[in-house]
């Protein structure tokens, strides 16, 4: 029993010694072949069709680019973990997936970033993800209705077609009017635009009497706030048989200010 366990053994061995050196005879001869290949130019199984599936804003052209497949690059070679680096690196990608199809094909499935609104700036028009990555001019035949309107009036900003906007009143107003209209969007539906100037944010509703400013920062709580106060004015309206006048509320600070007139008069 002694000398069958002691066999049994040995050989067991011989075998993982045998697959071992198989192993490394394996990659010594696939690292001699990858720089005998580099050397002389060549590829095994180089990559002729490169697949893009998924991409809604950036262009084929743009993928091809950073995936920076030169010539005779070979598919058995190429690192997916590289070329996915690569493409994350644009603002605009949210997800990556990339598949080798033997024997000269690769395939590239990429998920943008979601239109979150639709910021103006000198007459152009972008449509901006909910943190604030420009992700493709906006089309001049759509209107884009089911996105916020966002007036940014400031000359100091470059915005980027794949680059974060940079201006933190323009993400400060993104994060605060996302929330608000998961939670109230039929009131948010009468808000008609957003004006970011050099003063602040100001926010401009269906009703145009209203003229409404929230100074340089805007928050859930204070668009609850004022869903509370247009409410109680509305009523006021009501209970009233002279015709309404211009409001211009102001809520800048802890408390909103309330002043009414004529438009000439606040003007």
């Amino acid at each position: 029993m002694i000398k069958s366990y002691e066999k049994s053994t040995v050989r067991s061995r011989k075998t993982i010694r045998i697959v071992l050196i198989s192993l490394i005879i394996v990659l010594v001869v696939m690292t001699l072949l990858r720089v005998g290949l580099e050397v002389t130019g060549q590829a095994v199984l180089p990559v002729k069709t490169v697949k893009i599936f998924g991409n809604r804003f950036m262009t084929n052209q743009e993928i091809m680019s950073m995936l920076n497949l030169n010539s005779g690059k070979s598919l058995l070679f190429l690192n997916l973990e590289v070329a996915k680096d690569h493409l994350m690196g644009d603002a605009r990608v949210k997800v990556v997936q990339m598949v080798k199809v033997y024997p000269d094909t690769l395939r590239v499935h990429i998920r943008e970033k979601d239109p979150a609104a639709l910021l103006v700036r000198e007459g152009l028009r972008y449509l901006i993800s909910n943190d604030g990555v420009v992700l493709t001019q906006a089309a001049e035949d759509q209107s884009y209705t089911d996105y916020p309107f966002i007036s940014l009036l400031s000359k100091d900003d470059d915005i980027k077609i794949g680059n974060p906007v940079n201006n933190f009143l323009v993400l400060n107003l993104l994060d605060a009017v996302i929330e608000f209209k998961r939670q109230h969007p039929e009131f948010a539906a009468t808000f008609d635009s957003y004006v970011i100037d050099d003063s602040g944010i100001w926010v401009r509703m269906n009703e145009p009497r209203y003229r409404i400013f929230f100074g340089s920062e805007v928050d859930t709580d204070k668009l609850n706030r004022l869903r509370a106060l247009i409410f109680v004015l509305i009523r006021h309206d009501d209970e009233e048989s002279e015709e309404p006048g211009i409001v211009e509320i102001d809520m800048s600070g802890s408390y909103a200010a309330v002043r009414e007139g004529d438009e000439d008069e606040l003007r």
